[in-house]
């Protein structure tokens, strides 16, 4: 039990402490996701990002494993994310030249 009581991490407690974070980011216009599992636990995060930006935000979300695509669709799906609002990318299609993005950030 002291086990998952050192791993259970206060999700409420960290949204709460970082209000303020989660407040700027109404004017977002894109959201990328890079290296991120998507997992279970870190979902009441995106959660909170979605509450606080605004429905049409886009979202770029990477991928490392292509077996995973379907449920990351399905945690977009769950959280309410159109599917016209978000692209799954193959992470590695984003390296080129030591490492460098390759994405329009605008």
């Amino acid at each position: 039990m002291k086990y998952f009581e050192k791993m259970h991490k206060p999700t409420t407690k960290i949204i709460e402490e970082n209000k303020h974070f989660f407040e700027s980011l109404r004017s977002l216009k894109h959201i990328f996701v890079f290296g991120h599992s998507m997992s279970d636990v870190d979902i009441p995060y995106f959660q909170k990002i979605i509450d606080s930006t605004n429905k049409g935000v886009k979202w770029t979300i990477s991928y490392y494993d292509p077996a995973k695509i379907e449920s990351y669709k399905d945690t977009m799906n769950k959280l309410g994310v159109v599917e016209i609002n978000y692209e799954l990318i193959e992470l590695s299609s984003i390296q080129v030249n030591n490492n460098q993005l390759n994405i329009d950030f605008t």
